[in-house]
């Protein structure tokens, strides 16, 4: 696993400033609080930018009884 230091950076990479974002998102407490391997931070990232667009589908799919793929909810 990365160390502190290196969660830091890897948050960093993924989470770059110019990306929109939660105003309380805290890489350095991201980093100090989860021991964390690159690629499960990348993952955490892409889920948390690609969720957001899937949201409108899973409502609707929902609302309209399509419960029969696998992502429905």
């Amino acid at each position: 696993m990365p160390a502190k230091t290196e969660r830091m950076r890897l948050w960093g990479l993924h989470l770059p400033p110019g990306i929109p974002r939660a105003s309380d998102v805290n890489t350095v407490a991201l980093a100090t609080s989860y021991s964390l391997s690159g690629g499960q931070i990348k993952i955490i990232v892409h889920s948390g930018t690609m969720l957001p667009s899937t949201l409108p589908w899973f409502y609707i799919s929902h609302r309209l009884g399509y419960s029969d793929h696998p992502l429905a909810v």
